[in-house]
């Protein structure tokens, strides 16, 4: 399906499968639109509309998955939390309860013990395609135990030299627990490193207070700056709850951040995922969007950072190609703190999808056919057969979105809810509109 907008009053058209964007008369507009519309067009009329937009027939997903060449794993040393962040999607599931424990998916606060992660890197080191494997922690707060940080890093070190494996380290955290020792442990090992900042400072304090309802942001942001000192490759990731405002500006406030990348999301369970775009709201984050592709296109290095709309930019240009989200359930699995297995972290606790415990005798690491098959050619996201991912324009920048997300919302992890695709259509739709806006304000050589 071609994205047919217009930049004032020139029309555009944007191929996703060639990442072309074509200017268009008006007449070729009404009939793209018509046609989308579900009006019927002439095929005469469809033959010379696709000379014009140099297309040859109907478009198909082409798969150029990106190569997956390092099998991985996620370890979650603990569930429990010092933070309690409103909207954490490891508490009680959906993020809505108030009387779970934080950082503990619904169940009760625990530390993973040697003897759990001693057989999951057996395991998981044994069963590797790959001598290069990636190991990420998570929780919870993985750093809460110094002791239990470091002594996870040797068992894992000693796992990976029994089997031969080269091990890539990252880490998720809050911030608030960097010691001496770990963070040597850090600058030891090449750990990536992702911190948890909400943005400014009222936006971040009022999400993501302390456990007993104290603020966070100066702490966090110290820890920033101790890992920054340490020469950690770090970056900071901020998640947005729909209906607050000053969203747009906490995002942008994030490029002035001492990190290499800024991650962004929506809180996208319940109520936040189902309800589509309102107006005013669309067109507030849509203006955000293309003011942040226009800043990355004047070669602001900060704007650079904010990698919720460099990525689509950087797909169009490279004409990327994406047949799956994530690696979740086929290159990467994840091992909680009693040993069950769950297809990433955020199934973690979802009945339905555990594959398995590592004390189990027979047990491996494998990836699951039902993630291998769930591809952007083979996705209807909706079961009424509408939105079909293999005709939206977003689906190269997507590749089918996220399954937890999809599952925690409807079900099925083949079932966006409403907001997830409308946000990532409009990020697309952002980073187009403004490529043709340069493309329409360049000077035109003389004829």
């Amino acid at each position: 399906m071609l994205l047919v907008d217009r930049a004032g009053d020139q029309a555009y058209a944007f191929d996703p499968e060639s990442a072309d964007i074509q200017l268009i008369p008006p007449e070729v507009e009404s009939v793209l639109r018509a046609s989308q519309a579900g009006e019927a067009v002439p095929e005469a009329l469809l033959e010379a509309l696709r000379e014009v937009l140099g297309l040859d027939g109907d478009p198909e997903v082409v798969a150029s998955e990106p190569a997956y060449d390092r099998w991985g794993v996620t370890v979650h040393l603990n569930h429990v939390c010092n933070l309690a962040c409103e909207y954490c999607y490891a508490d009680g599931r959906t993020s809505d309860s108030d009387g779970n424990v934080k950082g503990a998916y619904g169940g009760h606060s625990s530390v993973i013990s040697d003897g759990v992660l001693a057989e999951g890197m057996e395991k998981f080191m044994r069963d590797a395609p790959t001598d290069d494997v990636v190991i990420s922690f998570l929780g919870g707060e993985p750093l809460l135990s110094e002791t239990r940080f470091v002594e996870a890093i040797r068992i894992i070190d000693e796992k990976a030299s029994k089997y031969g494996r080269r091990p890539t380290f990252q880490l998720t955290t809050n911030g608030t627990r960097n010691t001496p020792e770990i963070l040597r442990c850090l600058q030891d090992h090449g750990f990536s490193v992702v911190v948890s900042v909400d943005g400014d400072r009222a936006t971040h304090n009022r999400q993501r207070p302390k456990a007993g309802g104290a603020e966070s942001y100066d702490q966090v942001l110290r820890g920033v700056g101790q890992l920054r000192d340490a020469g950690v490759r770090l970056g900071v990731r901020m998640t947005a709850i729909r209906g607050r405002p000053g969203i747009e500006a906490a995002h942008r406030s994030l490029a002035q951040a001492e990190a290499e990348a800024v991650g962004f999301q929506f809180h996208m369970y319940g109520g936040d995922a189902l309800r589509p775009f309102a107006q005013e709201e669309r067109e507030r984050l849509f203006a955000h969007y293309v003011a942040v592709a226009h800043a990355i296109l004047d070669g602001d290095p900060g704007a650079r950072k904010l990698t919720t709309i460099r990525d689509v930019l950087q797909d169009i240009a490279t004409k990327n190609k994406k047949q799956h989200h994530c690696a979740a359930g086929r290159w990467s699995n994840t091992l909680t703190p009693n040993g069950d297995v769950y297809p990433c972290h955020r199934f973690a606790g979802m009945a339905q999808f555990l594959t398995g415990n590592v004390l189990e005798d027979g047990f491996t690491f494998t990836s699951q056919a039902q993630f291998e098959d769930n591809t952007v050619s083979s996705r209807v996201v909706r079961r009424d057969g509408t939105q079909n991912c293999a005709l939206c324009y977003a689906h190269n920048t997507c590749g089918g979105g996220c399954a937890q997300i999809a599952a925690a919302n409807t079900g099925n992890i083949d079932e966006l809810p409403p907001f997830f695709c409308q946000e990532t259509r409009l990020r697309v739709q952002a980073a187009v509109r403004a490529l043709v806006e340069r493309l329409v304000a360049r000077p035109q050589p003389d004829a």
